[in-house]
């Protein structure tokens, strides 16, 4: 959705994720920092965990 991206990042951030430096965001877009490559896959696997429960939730 346009005009939430800053909205998406500021939650990520406040979630204090293990691994996550921070984020940057414009208005439909967001770039999750994470601290070494070898633990962006962990990172990922969390979120799509995440858009997984929602889902089944709906």
């Amino acid at each position: 959705m346009s005009g939430c991206g800053n909205a998406a990042a500021e939650a990520i951030d406040c979630l204090e994720l293990d691994h996550v430096v921070g984020s940057i965001a414009g208005d439909n877009t967001m770039l999750i920092i994470v601290d070494k490559e070898e633990n962006v896959a962990e990172i990922i696997s969390l979120f799509e965990n995440m858009i997984s429960k929602r889902d089944r939730n709906d």
